[in-house]
This record gives C-alpha cells, structure tokens and sequence, in this order.
C-alpha cells in the first residue's frame, strides 16, 4: 500500500472522529502535477477548481514547523458552544494515534530537508477552520495538495 493511500486513510479516519454537533471535516490529499514547478501547479488547480481570481495571489512559503503546528491547530479545535465535537476520552487517545500515525507516514514521504510547503488560498469556503497546503516533493519531483476544513 502506497503512503499517499495510507494518508488518506488516516484522513478519512479523523473525519469520522471530528464528526460532531453541526459540525464535520474533510480532507484531500491529491497529487497536482509531477514537477515542482509552483506555477504550473497552480495554474493546474486553478483550472480544476474553476478559481479565476486566485491567478496573482500569492503563494507564501512557510517552515515544515508552521506547517505542523497549522494543521494541528485546526484539528485540535473542537467548536463551540451549540456546535462541535466532543470525544469521549477512548475517541480523543484514538485521535491522537491517528495524528502521530498521519505525521509519521508525511514525514516519511516529504522529507522536510527536501520539502517545500506553501499556503494556498481558499479554494474551498469554510465556516470553523480552513487549510490548503501545496507540498512540493524536491525527492519525488511531484506537488500534493493538502486541505482540510471544518464546517457545518
């Protein structure tokens, strides 16, 4: 089984965990294009994706660091009052096995001395907590997109 099928898993098992009271994730993890070319890659989800207006917007490049305390910041949040999610302590040690496991299994395929990782505009409208991530792989010479989002 490949890590990109592992992650996704993974994924798929955390929305099912961080389904709660009008509240519920999602995630993708996609292979975009086999290159590191940033515009391309772009130009590629922009066309998929129908986003017309993001064509100047910039990229911003950030730290492996900022990228993980990011993702995990979202995932932490568990809503508000009316609306959220609230994990049995059995749920919530689950979670945190499924974090460990997703970071494992990304550390593993983008290595972060060869991983270069940029914040992407919103392609996608959410209400609680948003993502998009383009990773672009110097060692696979290929860009994923990774994003996640919590809405009700």
């Amino acid at each position: 089984m490949s890590e990109l099928t592992s992650i996704k898993e993974i994924l798929k098992r955390l929305e099912k965990l961080l389904l709660g009271f009008n509240y519920e994730c999602h995630f993708q993890f996609e292979l975009i294009i086999e290159c590191t070319d940033i515009t391309l890659a772009r130009k590629k989800i922009n066309s998929t994706y129908k986003l017309l207006n993001q064509n100047t917007e910039e990229l911003q490049l950030i730290s492996y660091q900022d990228f993980k305390f990011e993702v995990n910041d979202c995932l932490s949040y568990r809503g508000e009052r009316g609306s959220g999610v609230e994990l049995l302590q059995k749920q919530e040690e689950q979670f945190h096995q499924e974090i460990s496991a997703l970071w494992n299994l990304i550390e593993q395929q983008f290595s972060p001395a060869a991983t270069d990782i940029f914040i992407h505009p919103e392609i996608h409208v959410w209400i609680y907590w948003g993502f998009y991530f383009l990773i672009a792989s110097k060692d696979q010479n290929k860009i994923y997109l990774f994003e996640g989002l919590a809405s009700d």
